[in-house]
């Protein structure tokens, strides 16, 4: 079985003025991506100029739901900056943002990992801000999150089954192996200069999904190591380096598979 590429249109909402304390308005529709890989609902905010988008990402082993904004702006490095997420009224949750430069510096990405607790209000809520000290404090404006969170939920269906993730597992006569391991292609030089300056250390668990030419197609952060820059290395690095004798199906032909690694990061 194979998914195909699909988007699905949830909801159009038109941008209006904005008033200083206004959540910020979309500019267009709910996008959600039935990728080979993973599941993404993403929208867009702000200005044509200026575009920001916010977008959610799921994963098919675990149930870290990240969450990511792209906007227009210059930094000079990777950072993790500590801050918060308020759903609607509630009391401010605090969260860690890791902030990093794209597109030849003129994008910058901020994400943070969010847990089943973390994500539930968002599914019925109308506004979320995130607020990091001198990187970010945006609120904005939501519509039709229950649709969504549904809508990456089957998709995440979806891919347990392609993936051969869990009771799917069956399936395979026999499981991906690393080539080496995993641990040994880190070495003290991967480790980010924020955490060494901030004395970061902690362990990172990892969704792998291994395709059948045995190359990682895809990692996601599934356990947080509680540093946003240890977590985004964990997988720079993997997928990078690592190589695996891809799984076996009961055809006897190479499969799709996932597994999860642990990363142990210390000084």
């Amino acid at each position: 079985m194979r998914i195909a590429s699909a988007v699905a249109l949830l909801a159009v909402v038109g941008m209006t003025p904005l008033q200083a304390a206004d959540p910020m308005q979309p500019t267009g529709k709910w996008n959600v991506d039935f990728g080979d890989a993973h599941c993404t609902a993403t929208r867009t905010y702000g200005v044509p100029a200026k575009p920001i988008t916010l977008a959610f990402k799921s994963a098919p082993i675990g149930d870290v739901m990240q969450l990511t904004v792209v906007r227009t702006a210059r930094g000079s490095e990777m950072n993790q900056y500590p801050g918060t997420m308020t759903v609607d009224r509630s009391v401010p949750v605090a969260v860690s943002f890791l902030g990093y430069p794209a597109g030849d510096g003129k994008l910058r990405v901020n994400s943070l990992k969010l847990t089943p607790a973390t994500f539930a209000p968002i599914r019925t809520a109308t506004k979320v801000r995130l607020r990091a000290p001198s990187e970010i404090d945006t609120t904005f404006a939501l519509s039709h999150m229950n649709a969504v969170a549904r809508t990456l939920d089957r998709c995440v269906l979806d891919l347990r089954q392609v993936w051969h993730v869990g009771e799917h597992a069956a399936k395979l006569k026999q499981a991906a192996v690393s080539l080496q391991p995993l641990q040994k292609l880190f070495s003290s030089d991967d480790y980010p200069r924020v955490a060494l300056h901030n004395d970061g250390t902690g362990t990172v668990q990892a969704m792998l999904l291994i395709s059948e030419a045995g190359r990682i197609a895809s990692c996601m952060v599934t356990e947080t190591s509680g540093h946003a820059s240890l977590d985004a290395q964990t997988c720079l690095i993997l997928a990078r380096r690592a190589r695996f004798d891809p799984a076996i199906g009961l055809d006897g032909k190479p499969a799709k598979s996932a597994t999860t690694a642990r990363i142990h990061w210390k000084q």
